[in-house]
C-alpha cells in the first residue's frame, strides 16, 4: 500500500503524479519552494486575522488557494478559498471559522507534501 494514501483528502494524488510525471524533479523544487513558502504565508495569515485585516486576509487567503491547489493541495485550497470568500464579505465570525479551519489543514497539508516528496522525490 502507498504511504500517501493517508492523505488523500488532502492531496489530490493522481494530479499531484502527473504533474510529477510531466516536470520531473522540477515539480520536487516547486514542492520543496512551497515547504518553505507555506508556514510564512500562514503566520502573515494569522497575524492578519488577529487584527481583523479583511483585506490582507483575503489577499493572503487567495494566494495560499492558487499555490497549495496548483500543487494538488485540495483540501486547503477548498478551505483558504472560503476564508477568502468571508473576508470579501467582511464577516468576523465566518472568517474566525475558517481560520480555524484553515489552522487546522496547514500541517496536515505540510505533513502530506512532505510525505510526497520522500515518497516520490527520493528525499
Amino acid at each position: 500500500m502507498d504511504r500517501l494514501e493517508r492523505f488523500d483528502t488532502i492531496l489530490d494524488l493522481p494530479a499531484l503524479d502527473e504533474l510529477h510525471q510531466l516536470l520531473g524533479a522540477d515539480l520536487c523544487d516547486i514542492v520543496a519552494q512551497l515547504l518553505v513558502q507555506l508556514p510564512a504565508q500562514f503566520e502573515a495569515l494569522s497575524v492578519a486575522s488577529a487584527a481583523g485585516d479583511f483585506v490582507a486576509i483575503r489577499s493572503i487567503a487567495h494566494n495560499i488557494k492558487g499555490s497549495v491547489g496548483n500543487m494538488g493541495g485540495v483540501a486547503l485550497s477548498k478551505a483558504a478559498a472560503a476564508l477568502e470568500g468571508a473576508a470579501r464579505e467582511h464577516d468576523s465570525a465566518l472568517v474566525a471559522r475558517q481560520m480555524e479551519q484553515v489552522t487546522e489543514l496547514v500541517p496536515e497539508t505540510l505533513a502530506a507534501f512532505e510525505a510526497f516528496v520522500r515518497e516520490r522525490c527520493g528525499d
